[in-house]
């Protein structure tokens, strides 16, 4: 997206310079497009990055933002139709490596990495509930943890990739998994990165009625369960 050719241009703060900006990654679907069924309908959900920036083919003119979709069909076939879609870049900070999953009612979380010149590279989510106005991230933006380290190694690979899922426990609590620096860590080394996982959910959901599969597990040579 810039000149001369190349994916890094996530900038970060100092001590990065530019040669270790980190990799967008706008060619392609971030992990993963998840499936739910809720019964009457099937949907779908995927996230990539887009770049919205004022001179978008300068390494500081680029902007990276998160852009979902959601798709929805009616059981019990048809085709897919777009229920809802946005690209979020509610300031002027880079958001990419996103990762997007709903709930049991259909409410939508994305997870993502954010960084700036002045923001060191941190994890967020935002997210809608099915009842908010179509397109957008109406409930706001929230941080799993801030980083206080940047990456300096001039690959620019960052995540590849997150991973936002539901827990069956309750299919309303979201687990997300993403990459970031602490000062500790960047001191380490170029690339010595630290993982971060973290729940949430929305306060709207309530956990669907579950049942309980039991059975027995028999030997297929003695026909004795074990």
């Amino acid at each position: 997206p810039r000149n001369p050719t190349g994916r890094n241009d996530v900038e970060q703060p100092p001590p990065s310079t530019s040669a270790s900006s980190l990799d967008s990654i706008q060619d392609r679907l971030m992990f993963r497009l998840a499936y739910r069924n809720f019964g009457t309908e099937e949907g779908l959900v995927v996230t990539h990055t887009v770049n919205v920036g004022a001179t978008p083919t300068t390494q500081a003119g680029h902007q990276a933002a998160v852009r979902y979709y959601q798709l929805r069909r009616v059981l019990p076939g048809g085709p897919f139709t777009l229920l809802d879609r946005a690209t979020y870049a509610p300031d002027t900070a880079n958001r990419w490596m996103g990762s997007a999953a709903e709930d049991n009612q259909g409410n939508l979380a994305v997870g993502y990495s954010v960084s700036s010149t002045t923001v060191f590279p941190s994890v967020r989510y935002g997210g809608r509930l099915k009842t908010d106005p179509a397109n957008g991230l109406f409930q706001g933006e929230n941080s799993i943890v801030a980083g206080t380290g940047v990456q300096t190694h001039t690959s620019g690979r960052w995540g590849d990739y997150s991973s936002l899922s539901v827990d069956p426990a309750d299919d309303c609590t979201f687990w997300y998994t993403q990459q970031y620096y602490t000062a500790a860590s960047q001191a380490l080394g170029t690339a010595f990165w630290l993982t971060r996982v973290g729940s949430f959910k929305f306060a709207e959901c309530t956990p669907p009625p579950q049942g309980r599969v039991q059975g027995t597990v028999f030997n297929a040579q003695t026909s004795l369960p074990f």
